[in-house]
């Protein structure tokens, strides 16, 4: 004699679309985001700006307060200089970035810290006139 399980299978959700959904939604998202020069928010002094090959150019932002960034983080200016010297012999173009309110001083003696440590070709950002 044969008894036969009186007991119903539950119903499963089956989430394995839900899952691709969500790595292609990623993938999208991921391949279509801008990567803007720079995320930091300074104004610039206004001047005569030079067009510069954006694919090369490296942004050393220096914000209202005096905080040194690479890119888009906060660094220490020896770690700068590191980072600076790197991209300068992979034939990338610094440039400076510094809020109009950073005093001249403090940008001098930021070339010139640079300059001591091998890196002469720096150039400044300016905001169009």
């Amino acid at each position: 004699m044969t008894f036969r399980s009186t007991r119903s299978r539950l119903p499963e959700i089956d989430i394995t679309p839900l899952i691709d959904i969500l790595f292609i939604l990623i993938i999208f998202f991921v391949l279509t985001t801008t990567f803007g020069q720079s995320q930091i928010r300074v104004q610039l002094p206004n001047g005569q700006a030079s067009t510069v090959d954006a694919a090369l150019a490296v942004y050393i932002t220096i914000n209202s307060e005096g905080t040194l960034f690479w890119e888009e983080g906060a660094v220490s200016e020896e770690d700068l200089i590191t980072l600076a010297r790197q991209a300068q012999e992979a034939g990338k173009t610094l440039l400076i970035a510094a809020d109009r309110s950073i005093s001249y001083g403090h940008v001098a003696s930021f070339l010139s810290r640079l300059n001591q440590n091998g890196i002469q070709s720096v150039g400044l950002a300016l905001q169009e006139d």
